[in-house]
């Protein structure tokens, strides 16, 4: 858990962030109140579908994550999952 306070990380893609998943949603918000508190040096980042979630993408961008939306086009899921680790990989320089 130590590394995703001094860490960037990313969600897993197929993670809607439900709200069953507790033990994510503990730890960033964890991670937000000690954010109001001293200066962290990482970033989460939320990798999901442009207007899915708009809620859930509303409130973890309120807890400090960073959300990524990505386009679906013509109903395409693998080029937008390929758009997406695309995405990571240029976070991560590789």
């Amino acid at each position: 858990m130590r590394s995703f306070y001094r860490t960037d990380a990313s969600t897993d893609l197929c993670n809607k962030a439900d709200f069953s998943e507790t033990d994510l949603w503990w730890i960033i918000n964890k991670r937000a109140r000690i954010g109001m508190e001293i200066d962290l040096i990482n970033s989460i980042y939320f990798h999901a579908k442009e207007g899915e979630c708009q809620n859930k993408m509303e409130l973890l961008s309120s807890f400090g994550v960073e959300v990524k939306p990505y386009e679906l086009i013509n109903n395409n899921y693998h080029e937008m999952y390929d758009k997406m680790l695309d995405g990571i990989r240029v976070m991560i320089g590789e």
